[in-house]
């Protein structure tokens, strides 16, 4: 009787876990809202208030996210030099809008989409090399360069891209240490830290979903720059 219950119990969790997985469309759309939230909420909202901070946590689990999303793009694209153009192409246009809400004179590309152009050559760099020592001296020249650039969270989205890729497989390590990095990252808010790796845990590739089009493709590559604009103008209308 025991064995009966504990194998039911086994079955029912299982099933729960399975209900729970979530898709790729899923995870960008919690990356996109938690960005607008957190965009909003820095440029639009008195900083003293509770709902501005809230919504600037909840903002924490966007980058770990995009970077895991990344990581899924560089693993099945069919052409890595198109997703590397595009990608670059975003982050050039999206620097003008950018630069209307967080305004700035010195070199610096705050924009994230060039954080993930950096991130995702350095993964390029790194598959095509089969040297450890120059693997390592890649690492290094391309975090220098993020430095240099003062790219959106510097070197942290080579960290995660890195540990998202060659960790795949090796899903306890993979969360681990890309906890440990998101905590560091988040200036150890643990609660957003855990939360972001607990969305990327539950995708599942194998999900069946229904292939978006190419207008829905192309539209997260267009929201980012837009939400800018959006914000802008609403900062406009209220002043």
């Amino acid at each position: 009787m025991f064995i009966q219950m504990k194998a039911c119990l086994i079955n029912k969790c299982s099933g729960i876990m399975q209900n729970l997985k979530i898709n790729m469309n899923f995870l960008k759309i919690v990356a996109i809202t938690g960005m607008f939230l957190q965009h909003f909420a820095v440029i639009i909202l008195d900083p003293s208030k509770v709902l501005t901070n809230i919504l600037i946590n909840i903002g924490v689990v966007t980058f770990p996210i995009i970077i895991f999303i990344l990581v899924e793009g560089f693993i099945y694209t069919r052409n890595i030099y198109k997703y590397l153009f595009r990608i670059l192409i975003c982050g050039l246009v999206s620097e003008i809008p950018f630069r209307m809400i967080f305004p700035m004179d010195e070199i610096f590309f705050g924009n994230i989409m060039i954080t993930l152009f950096v991130s995702l050559l350095c993964l390029y760099l790194l598959k095509k090399i089969n040297n450890p020592i120059l693997m390592v001296l890649t690492i290094i020249l391309m975090s220098i360069i993020s430095l240099a650039l003062r790219v959106d969270y510097f070197f942290y989205g080579i960290l995660l891209s890195i540990n998202f890729y060659y960790f795949r497989n090796e899903k306890s390590v993979k969360y681990i240490l890309g906890l440990l990095i998101i905590i560091v990252l988040t200036k150890y808010n643990f609660i957003m830290s855990i939360i972001s790796i607990i969305l990327i845990s539950l995708y599942d590739e194998k999900k069946e979903y229904i292939k978006p089009t190419k207008t829905k493709q192309m539209f997260f590559y267009f929201f980012y720059p837009v939400h800018f604009i959006i914000i802008a103008i609403i900062k406009q209308l209220l002043q």
